[in-house]
C-alpha cells in the first residue's frame, strides 16, 4: 500500500503492512519531534512518509523476512533492530513507512484487567476508592469492559458502581457508551439507588465526555436534620429530608505535554461543568464550571507494562458550595492474563483504549426541609400536647416570676434570665428552654430551643407544684436551685406544718448549680420522674427527696455535694442508673422500704474533713425492696454501708472495689457498725428475718470484703470476696468475710479468695440450732481458711472447703479459740464433708 501524505493536521492511515485491517496505529503526534524520556533523539518523520508509526503495541509479534516483506527502516540511529518474532524493542521508537513491512499477527492477545486504589483529599470527605476494569468480547479495534468501582469516606458514607461500557477505534478517533447502577448508603444512613449513562470521544491527543445521572425517585427521611422553631407563640417542626439529585456534567480535555522513552509521562488539562437539580421544593440546584489538571506516569519500574499512576488537581464552583477543591492519586496496576508477550508496552492509542471512564463517583444527594407543620410535646408528662398560645420570657422581660405566673401552660425561656425572687410554677405549668417535640403530621422529633439559664440572687430559682415541670435549664443561684413540697406549696393554704409534697412533678435534663443550698431539693411525699440532671449541690444536696413513692430518679449525676443523692424514705419508684462521683457522701437512704436502688455508680467520694460520711452508698433501715447492680469505686469509707438493720428486702449483685482509700470504714460491704471510725466498736447492725444479701463482689477494700455484725435470720448467699485487706498496712478487719454473732439465717456458697491479711471467714460466734455455714470456699487467704473465734455451740457446718489458705501460719480450719471456750459442736455432715487440704476439716 502505497504512502499518503496530508499537508499539516493531526491524522490517521490505516496501513496493512502494519495492523490488522481497520486497526491503526500510525499516528501524526504533536508531540513526536520532543526527545523522549530515557532516549536519545527522535527525529522528525522522514518525507514522505506516513508520519511516525508506533510499532511496539502489546501481542503483537514480527514475523521472519523470510515471507517476503522488507524490513522497516530505522531512522534513529543506535537503536537495536529487533529480532525475528520477538516484541519490538522500544514501543516509542519512530520508523518510516516502507513500501512493505513485516506483518503484525494476534495471536492470543488480549487487554488486560487492571485494579486502581485512588484516595481523595479536599473540601468534600476524605474518601478511599477502589476500581477493577474487566475487558471482554474483544477484537482488534474494539471491546467490551466491566468497570466496578466502590469507595467510603471520612462521614461513613460509601458507594458501589457497577459499570458496563463499550469503546471502538473509528478511524484516529476512539468512541465508547457506558451505563451504571449506582448504590449509595450517606453519611445520614439512608440508602439510595441509580443509574449513570454517558458518552464519550478520544484521539491521541484530545478527549471529551457527558455524563447523565439518574437517581431513583423520593426523599428520604433524615432525623438528624429535624428542625423545631417558635413561630408566632408557637413550635413548628420541618422535617430533615435527603434526596438523590439528577444532574449531568461534561468536560473537554487535550494533551498539554508528553514525553516517551523508557519512563513515560503527559499532562492534560480539562474544563467542563456540572448541573444538579432534585425537582422538589425545598432543595437548592446547583451547578457551575469545573477545571482538573492530570500528571500521568506510565509502566513504573517493578510494577511493569500498563501500571500507571495520576495525580489530579480539581477546583470547581457553585453558587451552594462555594470554591471547593480536590486532589487525589491513583495507583494502577494490571494483572491477570494479558498479552501473548509479557512486558511489552503499549502505545499511546492502546492506552486510550484502557483510559479510565471520568465520571461523578457519587449519588449527588442534598438535604433539605419538608414545610412546617405543627408541634406536639414528646413525654415530659404531656406526650401529645399541642405547642401553640406559649408563654415566652427573655432577657427582656421585665419580671420573669410575674410573667410566668400570668403565663399559660408552656413557658418558654428563649433566652437567659436573671431573678431576684424565686419562679413559682402554678400547677400543670411546663418551663423550658431546650426539649423535645414531634410533628403533629409527620412525627417528625426534634430538639426545640437551647439550655437557657434562670439565674436567682438571694432566692431560689425555681418552685415546682403538682404536675409541674421543668425542663431543659441551667438553673443557677447562690441558694437553692429548684424546690418544692414544702408546707403550704399547695393552695389554698392547709394550715398546718407538714410538707405538703409534690405529685407528677417532672424535673428533667436540667444543670443545676446551688452554690449554698441544695440544687433539687423536694420535700415530703414526691412521684414523678427527676431525669438526666446534672446537680451541684456545694454546702447542700445535689438532689434530695423526702420520700419517693413512685416515678424514677434516673441518669441524674452529682458532683461536688455533701452528699449526691439523697432519699429520706423510699417505698415505691425507682433510683436507677444515676452516678454520685466526687461527692463527700454519694447516695444515702435513710430508710428503705421499697422501690428499687439499682444500676447505679458511687466512684471517689471523699468525706468530710472529720472523716465521716464518705461512703459510696450509705443505707439506713431496709425493711424491703430491692438494691442490685449498684457500683462503688475509690470511696473513702465503705463501698456500702448499711447502718441499720436489714430485715428484708434483696441486697444482690453490687459491686464495691478499691474502697476504704482513707483507712476509714469497715470493708467493702459494712453491715457492722454504722459508725465510719470507730474505736474497739461493737456491732449496731442486725441481718434478719427475710433479708437476702447474694450475689455481690468485694474486691480490692482495704479491709474486710463483707463485715457482718449480727445475723439472726435471712440468706448470706452466692457472694464473692477476693484480695480484700489490702494496702494500707493497718490492723484492721478479720477478713474476706467477718461475722461477730450468727444466731440464724444461713451463710452458703460464698466464696473468699487471697485475702491479704487475714482469714478467708472469720466467725466470732455461732450459736444457733438453725444457723447453716455450708458449701462456703476458702482458697489462697493469708492467715486460715475459715477461723472460728470464741463459740461454736450450735449450728450446721457442712460442704465448705479450704485450700491454700495459711500463708502466715494459719490452717484451714481454725478451731482453736473455740475450743479454749469448750465449746465446737457444730452438726456435720457425712455426705457433705467439711475439707482442707492441711487435714484440719471438722
Amino acid at each position: 500500500m502505497a504512502p499518503a501524505s496530508l499537508a499539516g493536521g493531526s491524522w490517521i492511515q490505516p496501513v496493512a503492512a502494519y495492523q490488522p485491517s481497520g486497526r491503526a496505529y500510525a499516528i501524526d503526534d504533536q508531540f513526536a519531534g520532543q526527545a523522549p524520556i530515557g532516549a536519545a533523539t527522535n527525529p522528525q518523520p522522514v518525507p514522505g512518509s506516513i508520519g511516525p508509526v508506533y510499532l511496539g503495541q502489546p501481542n503483537y509479534y514480527q514475523q521472519p523476512v523470510n515471507q517476503g516483506f522488507a524490513q522497516p527502516t530505522l531512522t534513529q540511529p543506535g537503536l537495536v533492530q529487533p529480532g525475528f518474532g520477538q516484541p519490538l524493542s522500544d514501543p516509542y521508537t519512530i520508523y518510516t513507512a516502507p513500501a512493505m513491512a513485516p506483518i503484525l499477527t494476534l495471536q492470543g492477545a488480549r487487554r488486560q484487567p487492571y485494579a486502581e486504589l485512588e484516595g481523595v483529599i479536599g473540601d468534600q470527605p476524605e474518601t478511599l476508592r477502589g476500581n477493577l476494569f474487566f475487558p471482554f468480547l474483544q477484537r482488534d479495534n474494539s471491546f467490551w469492559f466491566a468497570d466496578i468501582r466502590g469507595h467510603f469516606d471520612d462521614e461513613e458514607a460509601a458507594e458501589g458502581n457497577f459499570g458496563v461500557a463499550y469503546r471502538r477505534l473509528v478511524g484516529d478517533i476512539i468512541v465508547g457508551a457506558y451505563g451504571f447502577y449506582d448504590l449509595r448508603h450517606t453519611q445520614f444512613n439512608n440508602n439510595f439507588q441509580g443509574a449513570t449513562v454517558g458518552v464519550e470521544a478520544l484521539d491521541l491527543n484530545w478527549e471529551g465526555r457527558f455524563n447523565w445521572y439518574i437517581p431513583e425517585g423520593g426523599s428520604q427521611a433524615t432525623p438528624s436534620l429535624n428542625q423545631a422553631s417558635l413561630v408566632n407563640n408557637a413550635i413548628v417542626v420541618r422535617q430533615g429530608l435527603e434526596r438523590a439529585l439528577y444532574g449531568f456534567d461534561g468536560e473537554i480535555g487535550r494533551a498539554l505535554w508528553r514525553g516517551g522513552g523508557l519512563y513515560d509521562a503527559e499532562v492534560r488539562g480539562f474544563v467542563g461543568g456540572y448541573y444538579f437539580n432534585a425537582n422538589a421544593a425545598g432543595f437548592n440546584s446547583y451547578g457551575g464550571p469545573r477545571a482538573r489538571l492530570e500528571g500521568r506516569l506510565y509502566d513504573l519500574p517493578r510494577l511493569g507494562p500498563g501500571s500507571r499512576v495520576t495525580l489530579d488537581g480539581t477546583v470547581q464552583y457553585d453558587d451552594v458550595r462555594d470554591v471547593q477543591w480536590l486532589a487525589s492519586l491513583t495507583l494502577r496496576v494490571p494483572f491477570g492474563a494479558g498479552g501473548a508477550v509479557s512486558g511489552t508496552k503499549l502505545s499511546p492509542i492502546e492506552r486510550r483504549m484502557l483510559s479510565p471512564i471520568m465520571r461523578d463517583e457519587d449519588i449527588v444527594t442534598r438535604t433539605g426541609l419538608g414545610s412546617a407543620e405543627q408541634a406536639v410535646m414528646v413525654g415530659n408528662g404531656r406526650d401529645g400536647a399541642v405547642l401553640t398560645n406559649l408563654t415566652e420570657v427573655n432577657s427582656t422581660t421585665a419580671n420573669v416570676p410575674a410573667a410566668v405566673a400570668a403565663g399559660g401552660p408552656i413557658v418558654v425561656v428563649a433566652s437567659d434570665v436573671a431573678t431576684n425572687a424565686t419562679t413559682v410554677l402554678n400547677p400543670g405549668q411546663f418551663i423550658g428552654g431546650r426539649f423535645q417535640v414531634r410533628g403533629q403530621t409527620s412525627g417528625a422529633a426534634a430538639a426545640f430551643g437551647s439550655q437557657t439559664t434562670v439565674n436567682a440572687t438571694g432566692a431560689n430559682a425555681i418552685q415546682v407544684a403538682d404536675n409541674s415541670a421543668v425542663v431543659g435549664l441551667n438553673v443557677t443561684g447562690n441558694m437553692s436551685g429548684i424546690v418544692g413540697g414544702a408546707d403550704n406549696t399547695r393552695l389554698p393554704a392547709d394550715a398546718d406544718a407538714l410538707a405538703d409534697g409534690v405529685t407528677s412533678v417532672v424535673i428533667s435534663n436540667n444543670a443545676v448549680t446551688a452554690a449554698m443550698g441544695n440544687a433539687i431539693a423536694l420535700d415530703g411525699p414526691v412521684s414523678g420522674s427527676i431525669t438526666g440532671n446534672t446537680v451541684t449541690g456545694g454546702a447542700g444536696i445535689g438532689i434530695g427527696i423526702g420520700a419517693l413513692t413512685s416515678g424514677t430518679v434516673s441518669g441524674n449525676t452529682a458532683t461536688g455535694s455533701q452528699v449526691g443523692i439523697n432519699v429520706a424514705s423510699l417505698s415505691g419508684g425507682s433510683v436507677t442508673g444515676n452516678t454520685a462521683n466526687g461527692n463527700q457522701l454519694g447516695m444515702l437512704f435513710e430508710a428503705v422500704g421499697g422501690g428499687v436502688v439499682s444500676g447505679n455508680t458511687a466512684n471517689n467520694n471523699t468525706g468530710a474533713a472529720d472523716g465521716d460520711d464518705s461512703a459510696g452508698f450509705a443505707f439506713g433501715a431496709i425493711t424491703g425492696g430491692t438494691i442490685s447492680g449498684n457500683t462503688a469505686r475509690g470511696n473513702a469509707s465503705d463501698g456500702f454501708t448499711f447502718g441499720g438493720n436489714v430485715s428484708a428486702g434483696t441486697i444482690t449483685a453490687n459491686t464495691a472495689t478499691g474502697n476504704n482509700t482513707a483507712g476509714r470504714g469497715f470493708g467493702g460491704f459494712n453491715f457492722f457498725n454504722s459508725e465510719d471510725e470507730a474505736v474497739n466498736p461493737m456491732p449496731s447492725v442486725t441481718v434478719s428475718g427475710t433479708a437476702v444479701v447474694s450475689g455481690n463482689t468485694s474486691n480490692q477494700n482495704a479491709f474486710d470484703g463483707f463485715a457482718f455484725g449480727n445475723v439472726t435470720g435471712g440468706t448470706i448467699t452466692g457472694n464473692m470476696a477476693n484480695a480484700n485487706n489490702s494496702n494500707l498496712g493497718v490492723i484492721r478487719g478479720n477478713g474476706g468475710y467477718s461475722f461477730f454473732n450468727v444466731s440464724g439465717g444461713s451463710v452458703t456458697s460464698n466464696t473468699s479468695t487471697n485475702d491479704q491479711a487475714f482469714d478467708g471467714f472469720f466467725f466470732a460466734t455461732v450459736n444457733g440450732a438453725g444457723v447453716n455455714i455450708n458449701n462456703n470456699t476458702s482458697t489462697g487467704n493469708f492467715f486460715d481458711g475459715f477461723n472460728f473465734g470464741t463459740t461454736f455451740a450450735a449450728g450446721n457446718l457442712q460442704g465448705n472447703a479450704a485450700t491454700n489458705n495459711a500463708s502466715n501460719g494459719g490452717v484451714g480450719f481454725n478451731t482453736a479459740g473455740a475450743l479454749m471456750n469448750g465449746v465446737f459442736t457444730p452438726t456435720t455432715n457425712a455426705m457433705n464433708p467439711n475439707t482442707a487440704d492441711d487435714g484440719t476439716a471438722p
